[in-house]
């Protein structure tokens, strides 16, 4: 949604409902509750007073005008917290751009609001119990500039009630217009109304802004790309997952709901077509999707019949091109997924040989293919490693010999990888890390972030120069995990409280090239690290027109909660009103009217590209009789229909 166009057409009802504990006293001047600057657009509104004891709608005439888009961000603030989110750096990729933001004393996490979409929000979440200083924003495929903000919480968002589930795999809450969603993913209508991506709290979480920053302008660029790396790569498949190629996510073959396999085919017939497998997995409830310009996966490890929880579950992504590295050739694949893991939740590069493509994942106790020939690289919670598979074992269970050449053997997930970067389990949930990987049939290095965690030669030879290239997604049996994440991580409130028996990863920028024999480095890889390098982190871009946020005296003790673009502004309209709502009158009330100030009017500085707007200042009504005590105002936006588009509440007492 973008800012609302002037005129008649996107009228709407704005309710501002008081509940009222039963005291005692005087009156509130509902003004002081609606400071913030304004488009010519009005809507009607309307108090209603509710006390405990009984209940009684006072109607109030005059205008209250919808928020100009570019103004949500004014507040109201506490002298005592004027703090301000300091924004650090903005990296901007293709479609995306992480935002890096200082700690604020006090917040628990941090979200970003598009002001040019205010329905939608991201939450940062945590990494071993401290919130990330870091948001990934995804919703930039469009090309265009967008306006944000990052805003400061005292609470962790709510994760969406519509994700959640039981530990049969089924939802935890009835269907409801507008809630239901994807199980395990974590994106969703709140109870806030807004649609939350990231929440990782309780989802009857209310968080409350207690800082923000200024609004930033980024704009996405669609040239960066990582592939090719250099002039002379040849075999270049590459993907963006761009949402406006509309690429089919086709179901294939037969679905085994008792073993747990099946198979999709992505992009189908363009110039990057994949093929998607499931092994180990609920059938019913584990889905690819294409989003905002990313692929993601959701997959809960067991059978879709059998019992539940304990399956060596594996979603793999495949290029359908394979890759030639003969003559000395060098394969680079890469991948962007975020990285954040448990010891049973983990991502690989696997390659096997393009005639003899991989049938299990699992190396431990099972062939992999008909030559249990193939080559992974794990990455896991801290550490990277690599084993090279080079033929059958003669063991009595088929498994194949297992060289290993970074960590433990016969261990898919070793306690002595190589360490990963300084990070050492990811930026985060929904913060996608990049890893590049490059392999000719005698050494191989791989990358995080642009920075070397591992190389190492390859003895006797990779035994095939003809390669399927595989990125996968592990989930090891969720209910050991559970017990693994209570006694050693249980900081991990993510997985043991919400999402216990599934996974979800983010990827994006996925696919490989080769590069001539030449390409490779004498010894040392290192200098590889010149064809990853990330983009650069670039300072801030403040909109210059954009006037500085307004700190004005509360009206009201406590924290009210703060709406997108807002610290803790409370009855506010914003722009989720949807476009072709018709203007209906406010309803006939019963009661006196107490008087109202006239509206005046003036102009209202614009973005570049913007038309020039109006701006109302907000009506002083007052509403009397209303007794002393802890009051709840809910503001409430219902267009044409009689839909509720936005619903918000916040704390008042009347001394």
């Amino acid at each position: 949604m973008r800012g609302i166009a002037l005129g008649a057409a996107l009228m709407a009802i704005l309710s501002v409902t008081i509940y009222a504990a039963p005291h005692i006293a005087r009156s509130v001047h509902l003004s002081h509750l609606l400071s913030a600057a304004f488009r010519a657009t009005v809507v009607n509104w309307q108090p209603r007073v509710n006390s405990a004891r009984s209940s009684t709608t006072v109607a109030v005439p005059g205008p209250l005008p919808l928020i100009w888009h570019k103004t949500l961000y004014s507040a109201v603030l506490d002298a005592s917290r004027r703090h301000k989110v300091q924004v650090t750096g903005v990296v901007v990729d293709n479609s995306s751009a992480k935002v890096d933001y200082a700690p604020v004393p006090g917040a628990k996490d941090y979200r970003v609001v598009d002001l040019d979409n205010p329905g939608v929000t991201k939450y940062a979440g945590l990494l071993q119990s401290a919130p990330v200083n870091e948001i990934e924003w995804n919703t930039l495929g469009d090309g265009k500039p967008h306006h944000l903000v990052v805003q400061a919480l005292d609470q962790l968002g709510p994760v969406p009630l519509g994700n959640l589930y039981d530990g049969n795999n089924q939802p935890t809450m009835p269907p409801m217009a507008g809630m239901a969603g994807m199980l395990g993913s974590d994106a969703g209508k709140t109870g806030d109304g807004l649609v939350s991506i990231n929440g990782q709290g309780p989802s009857s979480n209310t968080p409350h802004v207690i800082a923000q920053s200024q609004p930033f302008v980024v704009r996405a660029n669609p040239a960066l790309r990582p592939i090719p790396s250099r002039p002379d790569a040849t075999q270049t498949f590459f993907d963006t997952f761009d949402s406006a190629q509309s690429d089919p996510i086709a179901p294939t073959g037969t679905v085994d709901r008792v073993g747990g396999s099946k198979q999709y085919t992505l992009g189908a017939g363009t110039t990057h077509p994949w093929t998607i497998q499931y092994q180990g997995t609920d059938t019913d409830h584990s889905q690819p999707f294409v989003m905002d310009n990313h692929f993601m996966d959701v997959f809960f490890d067991g059978s879709t019949t059998a019992p539940k929880h304990v399956a060596h579950g594996i979603m793999d992504l495949s290029p359908d091109p394979t890759a030639d590295l003969s003559g000395g050739k060098v394969l680079h694949a890469t991948m962007e997924v975020d990285a954040h893991e448990s010891g049973r939740r983990w991502i690989d590069f696997n390659l096997a040989p393009a005639n003899d493509p991989l049938t299990n994942f699992y190396t431990e106790n099972a062939p992999i293919n008909k030559s249990d020939r193939a080559f992974f690289v794990g990455i896991v919670p801290g550490q990277i490693g690599a084993d090279l598979f080079a033929g059958p074992s003669g063991a009595t269970d088929g498994h194949p010999t297992d060289v290993t050449l970074m960590g433990t053997p016969g261990s898919q997930h070793p306690l002595t990888y190589g360490p990963r970067t300084p990070r050492g389990n990811g930026r985060g949930l929904d913060d996608r890390s990049r890893f590049d990987l490059f392999v000719s049939t005698t050494h191989f290095a791989v990358f995080e972030d642009g920075t070397l965690v591992g190389q190492s030669d390859i003895p006797g030879g990779l035994g095939f120069d003809q390669a399927k290239v595989y990125f996968s997604h592990y989930v090891y049996h969720t209910a050991n995990d559970h017990g693994d994440l209570l006694t050693y991580s249980p900081y991990e409130t993510y997985w043991i409280n919400n999402f216990p028996w599934s996974d979800e990863r983010h990827w994006d920028n996925m696919g490989f090239e080769v590069l001539p024999p030449q390409a490779a480095p004498t010894g040392h890889w290192a200098s590889l690290a010149s064809l990853v390098a990330l983009p650069a982190a670039s300072a801030p871009v403040f909109d210059p027109t954009a006037a500085a946020p307004t700190i004005v005296a509360p009206s009201a003790t406590g924290t009210p909660p703060g709406l997108p673009g807002t610290i803790n502004a409370t009855a506010t309209s914003t722009s989720s009103v949807m476009a072709g709502a018709t203007a209906v009158p406010s309803p006939t009330t019963t009661a006196t009217t107490p008087p109202a100030t006239s509206s005046s009017t003036a102009t209202a500085t614009t973005s570049p590209g913007l038309p020039s707007t109006t701006s109302t200042t907000p009506t002083t009504s007052t509403v009397t009789g209303l007794p002393s005590g802890h009051y709840t105002i809910e503001t409430r936006i219902i267009d044409a229909q009689g839909n509720v588009k936005l619903v918000t509440t916040a704390p008042l007492v009347i001394p």
